[in-house]
């Protein structure tokens, strides 16, 4: 044993036979001290970091998965449908990107209409009016591709099989990988100024979202099972029922989103 009070060292004994310390009391003290304050230093300077670090490595790899999933499926939007492998979360997420480009480009053609006819608006609306025009028009987007979900989602619980919600989401996405080329190529057009080429191609993006991708849904869907009804009578069920629900949100939703945003012109 070692006297921490003179350093007196000594095989036994409870106190130090040289200037009395008590061994027991010295030992008990730096124990102590021991547990009070090197734990507590080492935990809050490192763990942070670690959980830093496993968050970006959680961001990362995320990001990489989507992307090979972008890619791959780009080719063949309907690929899957045939992969129960793949992550559903993946389709939602190029759902809700599409209608985030939708609300840009029109944002864009509607700053560039401005930009045409009369500087000083142009100047307002691009300095002071981005949200209330954007929001809107990407709000719209979601509102009017949602239907559209719920739409397919009830044609398929009532002809074809039980599928989810959260299914019939992400299948819709899927299919809509090419509309987020076509997407980026109008706002690239709307830039650039070439207004004609760039309405026909967004007329052809609209068409893609709201005819062609819940056809192939509802068509995908039916494949290799017996329907209700005949698929073609199930794909015409969809075009009334939409353009039904489109009439109803014009008046409920759109005509007065329109007269709002007028007031900012």
């Amino acid at each position: 044993m070692h006297c921490s009070n003179c350093g007196h060292s000594q095989d036994s004994g409870k106190f130090c036979v040289k200037c009395g310390n008590s061994f027991i009391l010295s030992n008990k003290l730096t124990d102590d001290v021991e547990n009070d304050f090197p734990v507590t230093e080492t935990t809050v300077s490192v763990q942070p970091n670690v959980e830093i670090d496993g968050s970006i490595n959680k961001a990362q790899a995320a990001s990489a998965q989507y992307f090979n999933y972008f890619f791959s499926h780009l080719k063949n939007p309907t690929k899957s449908f045939q992969n129960n492998t793949f992550s559903l979360l993946n389709g939602i997420v190029t759902w809700l990107f599409v209608t985030l480009i939708i609300g840009l480009v029109i944002y864009t053609g509607i700053k560039h209409f401005i930009v045409f006819y009369s500087d000083y608006l142009s100047d307002v609306l691009q300095t002071s009016y981005f949200m209330p025009v954007f929001s809107r028009a990407w709000g719209i987007t979601i509102v009017i591709t949602g239907v559209i979900i719920l739409i397919i989602y009830g044609l398929i619980q009532l002809f074809m099989r039980p599928r989810s919600l959260k299914w019939v989401a992400s299948m819709y996405g899927s299919v809509l990988l090419p509309v987020i080329i076509m997407s980026l190529l109008t706002w690239l057009l709307v830039g650039m100024r070439s207004y004609t080429s760039a309405i026909i191609l967004f007329s052809f993006t609209i068409s893609m979202i709201t005819i062609v991708a819940p056809l192939v849904v509802l068509f995908q869907t039916s494949n290799g099972i017996k329907t209700k009804i005949d698929r073609t009578y199930i794909g015409l069920m969809y075009i009334v029922i939409y353009t039904v629900a489109t009439y109803i949100l014009y008046y409920i939703i759109l005509e007065s989103t329109f007269t709002t945003l007028l007031k900012y012109f």
